[in-house]
């Protein structure tokens, strides 16, 4: 199988990630009630949990992959240039933000036959999608 190609763009950067892992995680907050049961009622059982969902989702992608080490400034830049980015999958653009950036240099690591740059930089993060709320 192929890489994917991830493209994050902000701060007039541009960098694509050949990527090894894409992780899509999808959490939505359900809040549970569970009433006592009293004593006397022990024998019909437990009473049912009862759930309120407030439809509270946050969507964000754990992703490992390869970045030309040319470009290893660039995601740098991205994260300092602070607030959302777009970060471009499988045909969908997301506005996201990192949670967390992992950057591993790796002397072993000659060529991933991904492009003609000779050196690599592995790296690993953790994006949400969302908004920007802070003021322009």
């Amino acid at each position: 199988m192929a890489p994917t190609e991830i493209v994050l763009d902000s701060a007039n950067q541009n960098l694509t990630i050949y990527t090894l892992k894409v992780e899509e995680i999808i959490a939505k907050t359900i809040n549970k009630i569970t009433s006592a049961q009293t004593s006397k009622n022990w024998s019909s059982g437990p009473n049912t949990t009862k759930v309120i969902d407030l439809l509270r989702v946050e969507k964000r992608f754990n992703i490992d992959g390869w970045i030309a080490y040319s470009d290893r400034s660039k995601i740098n830049n991205i994260n300092n240039a602070g607030g959302v980015f777009t970060l471009d999958y499988a045909g969908s653009t997301y506005n996201v933000n990192f949670e967390k950036i992992s950057k591993v240099e790796d002397a072993r690591i000659v060529d991933r036959n991904v492009s003609n740059d000779p050196a690599w930089l592995f790296v690993k993060f953790s994006v949400l999608v969302g908004e920007n709320m802070s003021s322009s």
